[in-house]
């Protein structure tokens, strides 16, 4: 059986949801660090959060690579990259 998806997928629109997770969950997780107490939980976030660094680092690669083939999507590419280039500050 096919499933049918209510609007186009593109690996451009698929990074930028990734991208705005990511940046949601590193919120989150900095949140709860700063109020956890537990040493192991604090371990646990840490770790996820360096998990997440690498994967924003890799998605930042991405756009790299796709910003150099010229890609026939400039709005969505202006899109993809300042979701990328955003930072936290918490």
């Amino acid at each position: 059986m096919y499933k049918i998806l209510p609007c186009s997928e593109s690996i451009l629109g698929n990074l930028c949801k990734e991208s705005y997770k990511l940046r949601n969950r590193l919120s989150q997780i900095r949140f709860s660090l700063n109020n956890c107490q537990n040493i192991s939980l604090k371990k646990r976030l840490n770790s996820e959060h360096n998990e997440i660094k690498k994967r924003r680092k890799e998605i930042k690669d991405i756009v790299n690579y796709l910003k150099s083939c010229n890609i026939n999507e400039p709005l969505a590419m202006d899109f993809f990259v300042e979701i990328t280039r955003r930072e936290l500050y918490i």
